[in-house]
């Protein structure tokens, strides 16, 4: 692994951990709003899925131990890193050319599977909600939350994707 992965890995990590733990807000105990899976996703589709996952895993638990009052609950942890592993595999197969519409493909994959379906049943295995009220609640603000996230990643992609995207290089 290459000193330039790790640092993008480092700060695509950093950059999670401020965008969701102080940057965020929560609207229900079980709902945060937040952008920390912007980094996350990017660093799947720059430097690929197991990078991406692991800037996820890392952001989590860091988030979780230093910066939370609940501490680290793994089930959980594993919804960053699904989103992570789920970008860059997606990216991996959808894109060729960065248009808007198949970022808008990845991040609602990678939102869906790690933040939708596994962290809303991770909470709800947590706190004993019900699965299908959980969603009921988190549902409609993360459809919003992954319309924001794709306008972003879309334009940090296309002003630095040529710059940092390690899938077409020997970087790692």
């Amino acid at each position: 692994m290459k000193t330039r992965t790790i640092v993008i890995m480092a700060v695509m990590t950093a950059l999670s951990i401020v965008l969701s733990r102080f940057l965020a807000f929560y609207l229900t105990e079980t709902m945060r709003v937040g952008f920390g899976a912007i980094p996350i996703i990017m660093a799947g589709i720059w430097l690929g899925a197991g990078y991406g996952g692991v800037v996820g895993g890392a952001a989590d638990i860091i988030g979780a131990t230093v910066f939370s009052g609940l501490g680290i609950y793994l089930p959980i942890t594993v919804g960053p890193i699904l989103v992570g592993v789920t970008a860059g595999l997606m990216a991996r197969f959808f894109l060729s050319d960065g248009k808007l519409w198949r970022i808008a493909l990845i991040v609602a994959a990678a939102e869906l599977i790690g933040s939708i379906l596994w962290t809303g049943f991770a909470l709800s295995m947590m706190t004993g909600t019900p699965y299908l009220i959980i969603m009921a609640g988190r549902l409609p603000v993360n459809l919003g939350v992954i319309v924001v996230e794709t306008l972003v990643i879309y334009v940090l992609h296309r002003r630095l994707g040529a710059h940092f995207c390690m899938r077409n290089k020997k970087a790692a």
